[in-house]
């Protein structure tokens, strides 16, 4: 059996076992319901996405970090949007959004466009590897974005959420 193989199968070996791990001392073994399973698909498909993008970047011998920082600035500004235009701050708090269709129509493409401008400015300066134009270290992306890498998005929402709501307690 090739090492590759091998390796493949030790790393399914050890997802399973943890499934079945938290399964077991999870209370009335909701960990292994189907809802769950399927939150737990919802919640890791932006994370899945952002590593088959990553995949492509350090196969051609390149590293970005800034994925994740640029994800949350682009969705930071998506959520800033809808939040702004969904209806007033107390028809908002009430949960009430008069003006969803138009938040959802305005928050999407804010926050794409957002995505897309930060991906340019690093490309350009180099943070994506062998498509680099300035060759700067992938170290040195924070220059244009802050000193803390989560800065920019971080400073817009003062580290609370864009939308506050009243959560039940089982959430």
């Amino acid at each position: 059996m090739s090492r590759s193989l091998c390796c493949s199968f030790s790393a399914l070996s050890v997802e399973i076992a943890l499934l079945l791990f938290f399964g077991v001392i999870s209370p009335n073994h909701v960990f292994t319901t189907a809802n769950n399973l399927v939150n737990i698909a919802w919640d890791t498909a932006e994370t899945l996405l952002l590593a088959i993008g990553e995949t492509f970047v350090i196969i051609t011998a390149g590293i970005d970090l800034s994925v994740g920082t640029v994800l949350m600035l682009s969705g930071v500004t998506a959520s800033w949007v809808m939040a702004q235009t969904a209806g007033t701050p107390a028809q908002v708090v009430n949960n009430s959004f008069p003006n969803a269709g138009v938040a959802i129509a305005l928050g999407i493409p804010a926050g794409l466009a957002v995505g897309i401008i930060a991906g340019a400015i690093n490309g350009v300066l180099g943070l994506s590897g062998c498509t680099s134009r300035l060759w700067l270290p992938p170290d040195h992306k924070w220059s244009w974005q802050g000193t803390d890498p989560e800065g920019s998005p971080l400073a817009r929402t003062r580290r609370e959420p864009t939308v506050r709501r009243t959560l039940t307690p089982t959430f």
